[in-house]
């Protein structure tokens, strides 16, 4: 067994080995990341989507030091997370926008181009434009983009597309200041205006500002389209959705109101996912005598509505509030996985909870769901999550402390049918560097790896980072198609809670008696507590760590090693503290 200090060594000579790994390709230290964008001012709001490779489109928002507006980057990912365009991405538009608050949307087609829209104020008024890239940064739309719209009106941001099934290009967005309408533009695979130059009104009416527009392909050339009709404070912000062909003719009889009771909560949107037969789901959240519920609905393709009118309740027998759902649809089996955010009244504490539904709606993890992540005083941001076909549901927050200073940290976890925790460790921490973290968002690629990206202002203003985590829970490499849980004879060690705020458990099984050491280690290499250090029978043990060092003093906040050795078997986990 290694002595302390040669362990510290041990550690020292580790962390030497980091610099060696390159900063372009996935790294497999939480305290590194990928670097994407690291700029001498802000990167903000990144989008993401998935190429049929393995790799990845990244997009994000920049503001020069000295300019006035944010211009539009791109880059391109392998399946091993290296760079295939310039450092820092490729400039998509450098026009001038208002601001980069309105959100921005990103597709793949089916020859492997971005295709992107956003709006911005070249023409004076917020419009919105729309750029398709090719792998190699190339531009195939001009430099400029094409104007989905040539009216005299004042746009508003946060539009939408998505790819029909012979390839044409569909983008809604509200349009207007006062009475705002649902707009829509149809592009073929070439850039022609197939709705002509002023697009088309697909929804609005008189004095109501209809408000945040998604599109979902349907059945043949078709869509669904999905808005509030009036996004307003004072107003019951309500869901309406209609089917629209090519030509932008309605399919339905009638408007489908998916909720004409209650209201959605402000500042909150819907969620809508094609469910690969012409129909929809959808998710958002509902607030009803100032309770905040998590509601789901099954469109079909014909309008019809599966699930109780307004919705389902996913958590109807929830103690806490439950706001910020996050979808996923297993077509094979028909089933959605949804998991949101808990949250007392006042939301100063916050956890993280999922469920499981049926095609039927039925709750398969219990009417009050499966909490993953206690209700306290760690800020808990929107979490997102991602199907692993016949594994379960990878689910990743973004948890920390904004007081005194934002310390915020990104963990992940898989979550099996049943609703347990596959990886001994439960939650793996991605990212373990404490700083603001925002803008999450994540992808499962083609090669089965779980790929996410955010906002960081570790080193300042503000710049975008990556890490990928494979099926087994570890982080960079290549990724792992099969994880096999150790059996008895085997040693298993898991962490929990990981963060933590105070302290933690180390859980530990042996199948026979053997001599064990189990330390706690900085990333310097000091050793900071011995919690075991004698011979233990066989079984599982358990112990617990109370974030103080051998002089009985609270440690600080930040990643440390639970170093376990066992006989021949040694295992090293990442472990964090946050405060």
């Amino acid at each position: 067994m290694l002595s302390s200090l040669k362990m510290m060594w041990v550690f020292v000579g580790l962390l030497f080995l980091v610099p060696q790994f390159s900063t372009a390709q996935w790294s497999a230290d939480p305290t590194v990341n990928l670097s994407i964008a690291d700029g001498s001012a802000i990167q903000v709001l990144p989008l993401c989507v998935p190429t049929s490779d393995g790799g990845c489109y990244v997009g994000w928002f920049d503001l020069p030091e000295t300019g006035e507006y944010y211009r539009v980057f791109i880059q391109r990912l392998s399946p091993s997370g290296e760079e295939l365009l310039p450092h820092n991405g490729v400039l998509v538009s450098d026009h001038p926008s208002k601001t980069y608050l309105y959100d921005w949307e990103m597709i793949v087609d089916r020859e492997d181009n971005a295709v992107l829209v956003f709006c911005d104020t070249r023409e004076g008024d917020f419009r919105p434009f729309i750029y398709k890239i090719d792998s190699g940064g190339n531009l195939l739309w001009g430099p400029d983009g094409i104007a989905l719209a040539n009216n005299d009106k004042v746009f508003w941001g946060f539009p939408s597309l998505t790819e029909a099934a012979n390839g044409d290009i569909v983008v809604v967005w509200p349009e207007g200041e006062v009475d705002t309408a649902i707009m829509m533009q149809r592009l073929s695979p070439d850039g022609d205006l197939l709705l002509g130059d002023g697009a088309l009104q697909i929804g609005g009416q008189s004095a109501k500002n209809a408000y945040t527009p998604k599109v979902i392909p349907s059945d043949e050339d078709n869509v669904i389209v999905v808005w509030s009709p009036d996004y307003n404070y004072s107003a019951k912000r309500r869901i309406t959705a209609q089917k629209f062909d090519p030509a932008g003719i309605p399919l339905w009889a009638d408007q489908v109101d998916v909720m004409d009771r209650d209201a959605m909560v402000l500042g909150t949107f819907h969620s809508l996912l094609p469910d690969g037969e012409g129909g929809g789901f959808l998710a958002w959240t509902k607030t009803e005598d100032l309770k905040f519920t998590c509601q789901v609905q099954h469109l079909t393709s014909q309008g019809i509505e599966l699930f109780p009118h307004n919705g389902l309740n996913a958590f109807p027998e929830s103690d806490y509030q439950q706001i910020y759902p996050t979808l996923n649809h297993d077509p094979a089996t028909g089933e959605i996985w949804l998991f949101s955010r808990s949250q007392n009244g006042s939301a100063s504490a916050c956890g993280l909870k999922g469920q499981k539904l049926t095609s039927e709606g039925i709750h398969l993890w219990g009417l009050a769901g499966r909490e993953f992540l206690p209700v306290d005083d760690t800020l808990k941001f929107a979490p997102r999550s991602l199907l692993v076909p016949g594994s379960g549901a990878m689910v990743f927050q973004v948890t920390g402390y904004s007081q005194p200073v934002d310390e915020d940290i990104l963990i992940g976890a898989l979550v099996n049918d049943e609703g347990d925790f596959v990886w001994p460790e439960d939650f793996v921490v991605m990212s373990s560097i404490l700083s603001d973290k925002s803008d999450l968002r994540v992808i499962m690629g083609s090669d089965g790896m779980g790929k996410t990206f955010w906002s960081d202002r570790r080193n300042g203003a503000g710049d975008i980072y990556g890490q990928n985590i494979n099926l087994d829970g570890t982080l960079g490499g290549s990724p792992s198609t099969v994880f096999d849980l150790p059996t008895s004879s085997q040693v298993a060690m898991s962490v929990y809670p990981n963060p933590s705020n105070p302290g933690m458990t180390i859980r530990f099984d042996m199948g026979v008696s053997q001599a064990v050491s189990l330390n706690i280690y900085s990333v310097d290499g000091r050793l900071v507590r011995t919690l075991v250090d004698e011979v233990r029978s066989d079984g599982r043990h358990e112990e617990y760590w109370d974030g103080r060092g051998t002089d009985g003093l609270e440690v600080s906040a930040g990643v440390y090693f639970s170093r376990l050795e066992i006989g021949d078997f040694a295992e090293t986990k990442h472990v964090a503290l946050i405060k």
